[in-house]
């Protein structure tokens, strides 16, 4: 048969195939014309349709053929013009969709299997993206119901001006009050001593809560029902979430939009109270919890929920608001469909709901949002390293990120081993252009390989004069007094004071064998004379008392070293701070921050440890708390960039000149005013490392900020291979 009949009679065949009756369809505006929304109800996906497309998956309904859907097509929809292979291509992609079933027996069970593993990749890619987990869920729509009895009225129009009013009070009230905003901002750190944390952790849930509550009353204004609501597990924080899927029944975009932004509303509404709150309180943690609000409700809620680069609210408004369903898919299939008709020369596929500014839209949206994921992965697994690193479970966030880039990747990949491995595609391949694409992805590769990076150790530290001298504990001691920073001291005065009762025991001891053996020497003396045997044992005698002796001198020179005085007259700059040290449940915890800080008083001070520094000069140096695990790959001659808390926008540049050795501690420095190094078997973790600035700036004596020392220059490529070797030498 010739092929022009031969299309002829496959033309005018009726369809083996219906379109399914168990779909929801609800008609929208898309501009000027109408669209349609199409559910699956067994997937829960969601399509949207031109006004020709959904007359042709209604006539679908009814037996049809090919030539009958395009004069239905023709006549409907007169002067558009149709051919048979573009009919054909609907029908295929509709039927790829799962919106048609075929007529021949099993294809329900084809179409429930389609179900099963449309869940299962779901359940496989929740679980492989570990940074957003959902842990279960409950129907919410009788607590919706409650509450939008007594507060719905909010999302009318009559709330909405009480809350604008409310709006415009607290804006008010942070731009007058902008100079005190910035000066509490330093007095939030009280909010992260451990006994707030609870409060505030409680507070910032409270707010997350009401978040996704606006999102279901929303939805419940509007006629839609919200459908589940649960926890969710975002980046190892517990929070909220509500599924408003069902408001793709919602006829105006608006209305979806007015949904989508309802937690954003509400965090604003949280955010203006607590600017009014503050506003009218005393300092106290009450107005520390109320800044903490007003700027996590409304920057954070600008930044993350409002950033439409990010599966949040921002996300589904711009999707709505440019009456584009399943913005990030269709993104996405645009730059796959380049992909697939560079490789396989297929012709370019015109979606009519898509003009071509629109396209242009969603591809720089492609891009943009590939481009901010992998920033705020890599920027969130570098905050979880610095998070985990005084605990060593680095291990834990390299595994983390190993799975969660499989989640990512998983996809892509099972997509592209299908587009290979299917033998229509492959005798359609262009090996030239996949020749072509396989070596400029190599090249990309390479040179991300060898792009220069330097390998930086960061360390707190502080700024002490040139002519300093550090204070080390010699022996061990509970801290019964210290001087607080900043504090004038003249030569011979009392900077620290320990306390250890095992010390003064045993002085009390070896001065009880001093006495008890002279008396023992003085009784033999006596005796000499008239005894010869008390002769004998006088020498012996006189040696045991000689050790005595020099062992009370050693135990008095111990409790002596107790008492740690200045050698000079000066202003004490406390050491740099330790950071918490975690320990088993069975032992005590350690001390933190400076010995000088008020809430150390009473804490164990091993030998060793750096107490302070009595700066006696204005040429200003610096010292840098080095981590323990770091000092051998610290040297003398290397770069540093010094960032001080006090001026945090100017970065200071300077060298190394001195790393702390691993040999004994004394109780002061070495006379160039080099330190001791702390005890590698003791508690203190950190070795002190000299720093000389190039920069004279005006910096007060005792800033603190950080060191980043630059260790390695080498390539990217060569900095992974070593961390991963580092990594799995230490597990196996």
């Amino acid at each position: 048969m010739p092929a022009a009949d031969y299309r002829r009679a496959v033309a005018d065949r009726i369809l083996p195939m219906r379109t399914r009756g168990d779909l929801q369809i609800v008609e929208t505006a898309f501009a000027s014309d109408a669209a349609y929304m199409v559910k699956d109800p067994v997937t829960g996906e969601i399509f949207q349709f031109s006004s020709e497309e959904q007359a042709l998956l209604t006539a679908l309904r009814q037996p049809v053929s090919l030539r009958s859907l395009q004069r239905e097509l023709e006549t409907s929809f007169a002067p558009r013009r149709a051919t048979i292979e573009q009919i054909q291509e609907f029908v295929n992609r509709v039927y790829e969709q799962g919106l048609l079933v075929g007529e021949i027996p099993g294809r329900g069970a084809e179409l429930c299997e389609r179900g099963r593993r449309h869940s299962r990749r779901e359940r496989w890619s929740n679980l492989l993206q570990l940074l957003s987990i959902r842990v279960g869920g409950f129907n919410a729509g009788p607590l919706v119901d409650r509450l939008y009895r007594s507060i719905g009225w909010m999302f009318s129009r009559a709330g909405a001006v009480v809350v604008g009013v409310l709006m415009v009070a607290a804006i008010y009230v942070v731009f007058s009050h902008a100079g005190r905003i910035n000066a509490g901002l330093s007095g939030l750190q009280q909010l992260a001593q451990p006994r707030w944390l609870p409060l505030w952790f409680a507070a910032v849930a409270l707010v997350k809560v009401a978040h996704e509550f606006g999102h279901a009353i929303a939805c419940r204004r509007f006629g839609a029902r919200p459908r589940e609501m649960g926890v969710l597990l975002l980046a190892g924080m517990p929070s909220l979430y509500c599924d408003v899927s069902d408001a793709w029944r919602l006829p105006s975009k608006w209305q979806r939009i007015a949904v989508s932004a309802g937690g954003m509303f509400v965090e604003l509404i949280i955010a203006s109270l607590a600017a009014i709150v503050w506003s009218i309180s005393e300092p106290g943690i009450v107005q520390a919890i109320a800044l903490s609000l007003l700027i996590v409700c409304s920057v954070g809620t600008l930044a993350i929920n409002a950033n439409p680069l990010l599966r949040y609210d921002g996300y589904y408004i711009l999707s709505d608001w440019l009456e584009t369903p399943n913005l990030a898919e269709r993104a996405r299939g645009l730059v796959s469909g380049a992909w697939r008709r560079w490789l396989l020369d297929e012709p370019d596929a015109v979606d009519p709901l898509l003009s071509p500014a629109k396209r242009k839209t969603l591809w720089l949206y492609a891009i943009g949002a590939k481009a901010y994921l992998a920033l705020v992965m890599t920027g969130l697994f570098i905050l979880m390293l610095k998070l985990a690193r005084p605990y060593q479970l680095q291990n834990l966030v390299y595994s983390l990120a190993a799975v969660t880039l499989a989640g990512m990747l998983a996809q892509p990949i099972a997509a592209a081993v299908r587009l290979a491995t299917n033998p229509l595609v492959r005798s359609r391949w262009r090996w030239d252009r996949a020749a072509l694409s396989a070596g400029a992805l190599l090249l990309g590769l390479t040179a991300l390989y060898y792009l220069p990076m330097d390998r930086r150790v960061e360390a707190p530290l502080v700024i002490v004069p040139q002519q300093n001298h550090p204070l080390f504990a010699v022996a061990a001691g509970e801290l019964r007094r210290a001087l607080p920073t900043g504090a004038e001291v003249a030569a011979g005065d009392v900077v620290v004071e320990l306390h250890n009762p095992e010390l003064e025991l045993a002085r009390a001891e070896a001065a009880a064998t001093v006495r008890e053996r002279a008396v023992r020497v003085a009784q033999l003396r006596a005796l000499q004379a008239t005894s010869p045997a008390a002769g004998r044992q006088l020498p012996a005698a006189r040696a045991e008392l000689a050790d005595a002796e020099a062992q009370l001198a050693e135990y008095e020179a111990m409790v002596d070293s107790l008492t740690i005085r200045a050698p000079h007259a000066g202003r004490v700059v406390a050491a740099p701070d330790r950071p918490a040290d975690r320990r088993r449940s069975d032992q005590l915890a350690t001390w933190s921050g400076s010995p000088l800080d008020s809430h150390n008083l009473g804490a164990w001070i091993e030998p060793k440890t750096p107490l302070c520094v009595i700066a006696g000069s204005a040429a200003a140096a610096a010292w840098a708390g080095v981590e323990q695990a770091d000092v051998p790959v610290v040297s003398a001659g290397q770069t540093v960039r010094v960032l001080v808390d006090e001026q945090p926008f100017n970065a200071i540049t300077g060298r190394v000149t001195h790393v702390a050795s691993r040999g004994h501690a004394n109780h002061s420095a070495d006379r160039d005013g080099t330190p001791p190094a702390a005890s590698p078997l003791g508690d203190v973790r950190y070795h002190d490392v000299k720093i000389e600035l190039d920069d004279a700036l005006p910096l007060l004596p005792g800033s603190r900020g950080v060191a980043k020392i630059t260790i390695e220059r080498s390539n990217l490529g060569t900095l992974v291979m070593n961390a991963l070797g580092r990594t799995f030498h230490r597990v196996f």
